[in-house]
C-alpha cells in the first residue's frame, strides 16, 4: 500500500503481518500503556503473527513526534524504523518494544541532528 491508508479487518487477515508499528500520540510510553494498547486490538489484529510473537511495536510521545512534523529530524524517526525493521543490521542498539521521549537513546547514525545535543 502507498500513502495514508486506513487498513480494514478483511486486510489485517488477509496479509498476516509478522511485525507492525503502531505510531501515537494516544499513549505514554509506560508499560501499562502498551498492554492496554495491546488488550484493545481487535480480535482480527491478535490474530495475526505480529500479535502472537510480541513484534508489536509502540513509537509515542517525543518519537510520535517525528512522524508527524515534517523536517530533518523525520531522518531519526528513518533510523528507528530501520533498527525496528532489521535488528540484525542495525545491532549496535537494542530497540524496546515502547519508544518515547527516551528515544535519542536508540540513535546514533542521526542523534546529530537534534539541536539540543
Amino acid at each position: 500500500y502507498n500513502g495514508w491508508v486506513h487498513i480494514n479487518s478483511e486486510q489485517v487477515m488477509d496479509k498476516n503481518p509478522s511485525l507492525a508499528v503502531i505510531i501515537s500520540n494516544d499513549y505514554v510510553a509506560s508499560q501499562e500503556e502498551y498492554d492496554a494498547l495491546l488488550a484493545s486490538l481487535s480480535e482480527e489484529w491478535k490474530s495475526t503473527a505480529a500479535y502472537k510473537t510480541g513484534e508489536i511495536y509502540l513509537i509515542c510521545e517525543g518519537a510520535a513526534d517525528l512522524a508527524q512534523r515534517p523536517g530533518p529530524r523525520f531522518a531519526q524517526l528513518g533510523e528507528i524504523m530501520c533498527r525496528i525493521l532489521n535488528p540484525t543490521v542495525f545491532d549496535d542498539i537494542a530497540v524496546p518494544k515502547i519508544i518515547g521521549n527516551d528515544f535519542k537513546k536508540y540513535l546514533s547514525m542521526t542523534k546529530h541532528l537534534d539541536p539540543e545535543e
